[in-house]
């Protein structure tokens, strides 16, 4: 009979070590050893530190009592190992017992065993540093193994820490895109690399804090709920839209951010615009918004841009061409977007009434190789686009993009979605509704490619990119559309959608609220609003934006225009004057 001194286990499907164990001093006759198993074709690894020649041997797992007894067995794989390293041993599917035995009496063995997928990583030396650059298309759980006989230091993504002994491997999301892998050990090691990416869904389960208040109202993430699993489809349109019939509204924020009223609240209509280049894509987040002051029954309409392209970058004049301007987003709430800057555009205040219909519309393309946004609402007339803005990178599509396969912008753990959102909140700059009182139905759509107003096939009641939340407000299906009344919601409600929808021109043109918004709207600073969890990079090159450059503010140009006009009066004055005197003479 032999003698076992140490048992290690790894399982070889989910790329994990065990910890590494103290050497210990496996003397002559005896052995040590470890299980490794999988149910599909794999890598055995084997980080091994001895202080005399071992036999490394594998056999099935079924075979290891016989071993154990002196039987007899048949090994996969033998040879005798003379130094400490990292070995890499190709297996097929199924259970197998690594052993290490000493060769010239007893030796000192410490060492761990497991099982990697093939091709997932490989063996390298580490010169202190070492990099590797790789890319994954879709959004993925990554699974990192590092193992070696020294401690490894990596980063990856926005991750670091510290692997190689005591934890050999780490799980984490990475959004799609380009990184880099960098490792770093006190001196020169050998290693094992393991990076095993699965493509999965985004769960915005996951970083939703449903303990707290949140955006309500109907949210498509491209996925359905069926009996716990999510099912993901995705929709590519130019045009989404929003319905809203609102016959009961009353809001209250206690702490109302700067330029926000204790009494209001939105609505918002928030997409994003996927653009395809020749330099590569980009995301924006687009917002159509209706504000209101519950109180003194004042509105306004405003649509901003954000960008989700990049993690860090704010925006910059002659970025965009539209009726607004550039703000910078003083939002401090969690230190997301502080200081960096947004598009934004916004109509004068106006007075509404009960009950408000409120449709509004984000159409999107590509226009002489550019591509652009256009917010607009329903009248009885059809639709008004009250703002059309041209992002100025080359194109060659641009669509609104609504799938659960990656996210945007994914940043320790901050991810924003590509969702559609027809949501309630707070009025702006991350501001809180609690709702008194709503009463509404609301319906969330897109245009299908023959041009028809399409329900979206499922939807949430909880929104996750806009950072204005809403409380007390419950959202119930009500046929192919949604209800929102006063109350607790329950966000783990989804309601699954199918057909078309009725006429929402018709249905505004009976309105009695919004309805009687004339056609002449300016940008005004007072109304940005949608601060949104996420990187913003926004810009503007038309004559106000332009102006405000350098230094010359609305103020001053009205101020401007009416001295003209006074030196104008008092020129036709001087004139009609100095023709009156001429004629009496």
């Amino acid at each position: 009979m032999r003698f076992s001194t140490v048992l290690i286990y790894a399982l070889a499907s989910l790329l994990f070590a065990a910890s590494v164990p103290m050497a210990l001093q496996v003397g002559s006759g005896s052995f040590t050893w470890a299980n490794v198993s999988s149910s599909s074709p794999y890598d055995i690894i084997t980080a091994l530190n001895i202080t005399g020649p071992v036999k490394l041997e594998i056999i099935p797992a079924s075979q290891f009592y016989s071993y154990e007894n002196g039987g007899s067995v048949s090994p996969v794989y033998s040879e005798i190992v003379g130094s400490s390293g990292i070995y890499d041993i190709p297996s097929n599917a199924g259970s197998y017992s690594v052993i290490l035995t000493p060769e010239n009496g007893a030796a000192g063995i410490a060492f761990y065993a497991f099982g990697a997928p093939k091709n997932a990583g490989k063996i390298i030396r580490i010169n202190n540093t070492y990099s590797d650059s790789f890319s994954i298309s879709n959004y993925s759980k990554t699974n990192l193994t590092v193992a070696s006989l020294e401690n490894v230091k990596f980063e990856v993504g926005g991750y670091s820490g510290t692997l190689g002994m005591t934890n050999t491997s780490m799980l984490f999301y990475l959004d799609r895109g380009n990184y880099t892998l960098r490792l770093s050990t006190s001196g020169s090691d050998e290693a094992y690399v393991g990076l095993l990416n699965t493509p999965s869904l985004v769960n915005p389960f996951s970083t939703q804090n449903f303990s707290e208040p949140y955006p309500a109202g109907m949210v498509s993430y491209g996925l359905y709920n069926v009996s716990g699993t999510l099912v993901p489809y995705t929709v590519k349109t130019d045009v989404i839209g929003g319905y809203a019939n609102i016959t009961s509204i009353s809001a209250y924020d206690p702490s109302p951010p700067p330029e926000t009223s204790r009494y209001g609240a939105s609505l918002q209509l928030n997409a994003v615009l996927h653009i395809v280049s020749p330099h590569g894509a980009y995301d924006y987040w687009l917002q159509n918004v209706l504000d209101v002051d519950t109180e003194n029954h004042s509105y306004y309409i405003a649509d901003n841009i954000w960008n989700y392209t990049y993690e860090n970058n704010g925006l910059y004049n002659g970025s965009l061409s539209g009726n607004g301007m550039l703000y910078n987003n003083n939002l401090t709430a969690g230190g997301k977007l502080s200081g960096r800057n947004f598009y934004g555009y916004g109509t004068e205040t106006g007075s509404y009434r009960l009950p408000i219909k409120f449709a509004p519309v984000i159409r999107v393309g590509v226009n002489e190789g550019r591509p652009y946004a256009a917010f607009g609402y329903y009248t009885s007339k059809g639709i008004y686009y009250y703002d059309n803005v041209t992002i100025n990178v080359s194109a060659e599509s641009a669509y609104l993009l609504v799938t659960p396969y990656y996210g945007t912008n994914l940043k320790n753990n901050n991810l924003n979605y590509y969702d559609a959102e027809f949501v309630f909140g707070g009025e702006g700059e991350g501001a809180y509704a609690y709702f008194n009182s709503i009463a509404a139905n609301l319906s969330l759509y897109y245009y299908n490619s023959t041009g028809a107003m399409v329900a979206f096939p499922s939807v949430f009641t909880f929104g996750s990119d806009t950072a204005e939340d809403a409380g007390n407000i419950a959202i119930l299906k009500y046929g192919n559309h949604a209800h929102a009344s006063a109350g607790r919601n329950n966000p783990l409600n989804d309601f699954i959608l199918s057909g078309t929808l009725p006429d929402i021109a018709n249905g505004v043109s009976n309105s009695t609220g919004l309805e009687t918004l004339n056609a002449t709207l300016f940008p005004t600073a007072a109304n940005p609003i949608g601060n949104i969890k996420g990187n913003i990079t926004a810009g503007v090159s038309n004559l106000l934006g332009l102006l405000n450059r350098y230094g010359i503010s609305r103020s001053d140009v009205l101020f401007i225009l009416e001295l003209l006009i006074a030196l104008l009066f008092l020129f036709v004055l001087y004139e009609i004057i100095r023709r009156f005197a001429e004629t009496k003479g």
